[in-house]
């Protein structure tokens, strides 16, 4: 790894250490993330973590958002699964989204304003 990749190895380190380990065992038990966890990934720009800045995001090389995630994952795998699925939604709409839609969107999930997510399209009567 580099020095930085290094670099922000231990600042997810730290973060999940003070704001994810402490509450992982509760926001699981509860079955719900806590509000004030989700404002501090929002603060540090995770949320945004493989955007590119143009957009709001953190713009990090594929490896270090590689170490977020199994930071992050090392805390809660719950919170790492909504990162996953948030960042998912982000690069879809980066890769095959219209110039409106990446900047009608990209921003906000970048700044946690939306969070992404899948859901299955129903067609037709009673499926």
């Amino acid at each position: 790894m580099t020095k930085e990749q290094l670099n922000w190895k231990a600042e997810f380190r730290d973060f999940v250490d003070a704001a994810v380990l402490p509450y992982a065992e509760k926001n699981d038990r509860e079955e719900r993330l806590d509000p004030e966890l989700m404002e501090r990934l929002k603060e540090k720009g995770y949320l945004g973590s493989m955007l590119p800045r143009e957009y709001g995001g953190l713009g990090l090389d594929w490896v270090t958002i590689g170490i977020l995630n199994e930071e992050i994952g090392r805390g809660c795998s719950s919170l790492r699964s909504l990162l996953t699925v948030h960042g998912m939604v982000a690069l879809a709409l980066l890769r095959w989204g219209s110039d409106e839609q990446k900047h009608q969107w990209l921003p906000k999930m970048a700044a946690g304003e939306i969070i992404g997510a899948f859901c299955p399209h129903r067609t037709g009567g009673g499926q």
